[in-house]
């Protein structure tokens, strides 16, 4: 995202959409990859109870950034 985008709120109001469709398909935890240095991003996520998982891995694009897993507790969906 483009930073004259930045701290408007965008990102916050994306994740309850995703959250329910991923609940409502059966899953219980998401998870996501974060490059270890986007603070801002992984700020975000924190932010909006995501946690970093401890694995880590090498992005498959030069020049190879760190990317951290981070993963989140799904709520329940009520059986219909």
């Amino acid at each position: 995202m483009l930073p004259t985008w930045w701290e408007r709120g965008l990102g916050a109001r994306r994740w309850p959409g995703p959250k329910a469709a991923l609940a409502a398909a059966g899953a219980t935890i998401a998870r996501l990859w974060v490059l270890r240095d986007n603070e801002r991003a992984r700020g975000l996520y924190e932010r909006r109870g995501w946690r970093a998982t401890g694995v880590t891995r090498e992005a498959p694009w030069p020049p190879y950034p760190v990317e951290w897993e981070y993963a989140v507790q799904l709520p329940a969906v009520a059986a219909r």
